[in-house]
């Protein structure tokens, strides 16, 4: 059993995160935080997380500081997940916005990709309900884990990841058999394109989105980053687009242009016409 760290170990954590990630490390999660190094330690032959303290403090910042960063990040991910969210967007918020696209790409952006079953879900449910074989459908899809992200690019799940929110229906068209597991089938790979980003420093040129889900992830911002990583995100909508927020999250700051809204009971920002 690993040895519990110090209050300025802990401290230290929280910095490294709040730098590189903006993520906020709360207090009362050294147990967890503990546990998620673990893996860290044991790949650097480091006994306690003061050792792994050291080190990072000794070292510029690199690969060790991104293992770190990665491990504390939570990557909790599946197929369709929040059915309510998935509903809203089925039945009110993309019919309007493909109609609305007509004559050229819709474009959705997706921000905190983690293992990739949220841009995938979203091109099943594209293609599946709004593809009549002339519409094109990009999804931009981006997270601050390069191996989150390869993951999500390799497009292949267990089983089990396979059977967590996909109907029999849709695993049937969308996924295939893969060494075991399930791999997203050649029909909507093209439609989803992978990149690395750190919503919390500057972003590339993205371009304008019809949709954006900023989904579970501004929770662990703190207000300022939230409100920030708002502002920039209202300014990539084109007129009447959407900015699609978790189930359970509601916006604490409204960006010029945007205004509240709600479809069902899943919270959203519009931007208008």
């Amino acid at each position: 059993m690993l040895s519990p760290m110090t209050q300025d170990e802990f401290q230290f954590l929280q910095k490294l995160m709040r730098d590189r990630s903006a993520n906020v490390l709360e207090a009362g999660k050294e147990s967890t935080t503990v546990m998620r190094l673990s893996p860290v330690l044991k790949a650097e032959g480091l006994t306690t997380i003061g050792d792994l303290v050291k080190k990072l403090r000794a070292t510029g910042v690199g690969r060790l500081h991104t293992q770190v960063v990665e491990s504390l990040t939570v990557h909790e991910s599946s197929f369709f997940r929040d059915p309510p969210v998935w509903s809203a967007l089925r039945e009110h918020v993309l019919p309007p916005l493909v109609r609305a696209s007509a004559g050229r790409p819709f474009r959705a952006w997706c921000g905190a990709t983690s293992l990739g079953q949220e841009p995938w879900s979203l091109a099943i449910t594209l293609k599946r309900w709004f593809y009549t074989g002339t519409e094109q459908f990009h999804i931009t899809a981006t997270d601050i884990s390069e191996k989150a992200l390869a993951y999500a690019m390799a497009g292949r799940y267990t089983a089990l990841e396979a059977s967590r929110g996909l109907s029999p229906e849709l695993s049937q068209r969308f996924l295939k058999p893969d060494a075991g597991g399930m791999s997203v089938s050649a029909d909507i790979r093209p439609m989803v394109q992978f990149r690395r980003l750190n919503l919390c420093q500057d972003w590339p040129d993205l371009g304008q989105f019809d949709l954006i889900l900023m989904r579970n992830v501004l929770y662990y911002f703190d207000p300022v980053d939230r409100r920030s990583v708002l502002d920039r995100a209202a300014r990539l909508l084109y007129p009447g687009g959407v900015l699609l927020l978790g189930a359970g999250e509601i916006a604490t700051h409204t960006p010029r242009d945007l205004t509240p809204h709600r479809f069902g009971t899943v919270p959203a920002l519009r931007r208008g016409c």
